[in-house]
């Protein structure tokens, strides 16, 4: 199931396919046919799985958290977008980023951002005395890591310009406010993921230059 929004942004195309209409494709990923163990805490950090009942910082929820005008900022010229939420998880195992379109479209200007390998970096549980100085430099404290994967067609070419890239936020909430889902850890969500897209639109305008 797919819900659409249309709306005027900075579209991912030349000035030439600027005034045709854009669409942009967004979608999380991963293996649903797989069964992971959840991640063990270590002496260092806690990487937390989706808690029973309060599933997070998930794939899924991230790409539900992007708001439409955070998607406006991955183009530089202007242009009309439709943006197409896809509710059903992408699984990798059966569907590769190979450079063709995941999903059935003939427009011309059109782009896939897949968020893809989502989890939550929690040390609120590890006493400052064991994380040390060092280690909490390289921790960072609490982050949500996301990776986001970015497919664009620009003028109907045939193959893409594909952009991929790790990105991580600061986190403030507990492994408590996660684990029963609270309101906080939702609102968490929603701002780190923001901070994460924003950095990942840097980092596509900065290599669309290029």
């Amino acid at each position: 199931m797919a819900i659409a929004s249309v709306g005027m942004l900075l579209s991912p195309v030349s000035a030439r396919a600027a005034d045709s209409l854009c669409e942009l494709h967004i979608t999380a990923a991963g293996y649903p046919s797989r069964t992971f163990k959840p991640a063990k805490p270590n002496a260092f950090v806690k990487v937390t799985p989706p808690p029973p009942g309060g599933a997070v910082f998930t794939t899924a929820a991230v790409a539900g958290a992007l708001d439409d005008a955070g998607l406006r900022t991955l183009s530089p010229s202007a242009g009309e977008l439709k943006i197409v939420r896809h509710a059903d998880l992408l699984d990798l195992d059966k569907r590769k980023l190979d450079g063709t379109r995941l999903y059935a479209s003939d427009a011309p200007c059109y782009a896939d951002l897949v968020v893809d390998n989502t989890y939550a970096i929690l040390t609120d549980t590890v006493p400052k005395e064991r994380l040390g100085l060092v280690t909490g430099a390289i921790v960072g404290g609490s982050r949500l890591v996301t990776t986001f994967v970015l497919q664009s067609w620009r003028d109907g070419t045939a193959k893409p310009i594909t952009y991929r890239k790790k990105v991580d936020s600061p986190l403030t909430v507990t492994t408590a406010d996660v684990t029963t889902g609270s309101d906080a850890a939702r609102g968490d969500l929603v701002q780190a993921s923001a901070a994460n897209l924003e950095q990942f639109a840097s980092f596509v305008a900065a290599k669309s230059t290029k």
